[in-house]
């Protein structure tokens, strides 16, 4: 008999890619393990092609140009699917399980799809739950298709983060390590240069861990700005001057990881490391990453979370009002055996 043949629809964002890791590993412990297919973007290609169940890589075009379409099309079209998952839940990734030809797809209940996605699904997962989070959500595309979901989830990223992944800055380095990613895709929900500097310094103080500075291009200037104001020699600045491969492999390697909630977050959950998540505008119960919902730190207003891109009430957001002590009194523990006090720049 012929191993079924799954397609995965879910090309971004980071965050939601990196949830969704585990339900390819479930899948491919299924007997015979089905051939699985993923549509991913550009951006976060490495994400998928490393993960050992999936068998094949499918790219979204970056730009719609008829070309580009017919090439997606042909991709869809050249091989026969028995499912599609599609954990998009908008038009264009219905359309998609559409063209797959897959005779099951399976997607969101109507209540939770938007852009008349449901129109697309001949079969939809239960309804959310108030609050529920959004791996869960992922999980139960494995339950619609009867197979059980493990107590303790694979994420499929040895490969992706790997040691010989890691940057040459740290290559050959020791000590302890703090990530402290620098920013996320959304402005409310981005801390502030001195809660980081606050925070920094702290660790600095009491601990021998060295801050690696992560985020990507547009977070470069934070970086600069927030390294200027920490003792050079506790700082390796890698904003904007990491890959995926050498994120995931930094995220590694660190003792825990702090900053907003963002894909970077969801990926040092992944490969093992603590992140404390500071929150605003978002929701932990919904979105902390995964095994780290204990240690979000919530900004202290009535108004979050609003699920707002833009702050419409606070001039400069809801996430100043998250003071580094907090912060340190959730990050301290998970560093705290490797304490020291270290005399520098910070008061």
């Amino acid at each position: 008999m012929d191993a079924p043949s799954a397609l995965i629809v879910l090309t971004g964002s980071m965050g939601d890619v990196v949830r969704a890791l585990p339900l390819a590993s479930i899948l491919a412990n299924q007997h015979p393990k089905p051939r699985l297919t993923w549509l991913i973007d550009a951006r976060w290609k490495a994400l998928v092609e490393s993960h050992p169940a999936v068998d094949r890589v499918v790219v979204f075009p970056e730009r719609r140009t008829p070309d580009a379409i017919a090439t997606l099309y042909r991709a869809l079209r050249a091989e026969r699917y028995d499912v599609a998952l599609d954990l998009q839940r908008i038009l264009k990734s219905g359309i998609c399980g559409v063209l797959s030809r897959a005779p099951r797809r399976i997607g969101f209940n109507r209540a939770d799809t938007k852009e008349l996605n449901h129109l697309f699904t001949t079969e939809r997962i239960r309804p959310a739950l108030p609050r529920e989070s959004k791996l869960r959500l992922y999980l139960a595309f494995a339950e619609m298709l009867g197979i059980p979901v493990p107590g303790e989830l694979d994420f499929g990223l040895e490969r992706l983060a790997s040691p010989e992944r890691l940057p040459q800055a740290l290559r050959g380095q020791s000590g302890a390590m703090l990530g402290v990613v620098m920013g996320s895709s959304w402005p409310s929900k981005d801390w502030t240069v001195d809660g980081y500097v606050d925070l920094g310094c702290r660790v600095t103080r009491e601990t021998a861990c060295r801050l690696v500075l992560l985020g990507g291009a547009g977070h470069r200037l934070v970086a600069d700005r927030v390294a200027a104001g920490l003792p050079a020699d506790r700082v390796v600045n890698l904003a904007g001057r990491t890959e995926l491969p050498e994120l995931a492999a930094t995220l590694k390697v660190c003792r825990a990881a702090v900053g907003p909630d963002t894909g970077a977050g969801h990926l040092a959950a992944a490969v093992g490391t603590p992140y404390v998540g500071l929150f605003g505008p978002t929701d932990p119960r919904v979105v902390a990453p995964y095994g780290c919902e204990a240690l979000a730190v919530n900004a202290g207003v009535d108004c979050s979370p609003c699920r707002r891109r833009q702050c419409r009430r606070w001039g400069a957001g809801c996430m100043p009002t998250i003071p580094g002590e907090v912060v340190w009194r959730t990050l301290g523990p998970l560093l705290s055996d490797r304490r020291r006090p270290v005399g520098d720049r910070c008061p």
